[in-house]
């Protein structure tokens, strides 16, 4: 729904608003990576990988580039593949 949003409602200005989501991005990359550095349980580093990956997924979006968001909702789907599997190692 975000990328639904955001390429069709928040267009207008993308200079405002794309920056903005682009900066929560880099934020999210950097404070999950802070996250998982933090822990030695497996189960809460693999919870933190997540919110990076949702941090590149989120910067691919505010690239606001048709290579960008391709490219977010690719590593989206593989994402949902390859995270389900380390959980199901890492569990």
């Amino acid at each position: 729904t975000i990328f639904r949003m955001f390429t069709l409602i928040f267009y207008h200005e993308p200079q405002i608003t794309h920056q903005v989501i682009g900066i929560f991005g880099a934020v999210t990359m950097v404070l999950g990576a802070i996250g998982a550095v933090a822990f030695s349980d497996i189960k809460k580093i693999l919870t933190y990988n997540v919110i990076v990956g949702a941090g590149f997924i989120i910067a691919g979006l505010a690239s606001f580039t048709a290579d960008g968001i391709t490219g977010s909702v690719f590593y989206f789907v593989h994402d949902i593949m390859v995270k389900a599997l380390i959980f199901l190692l890492g569990g």
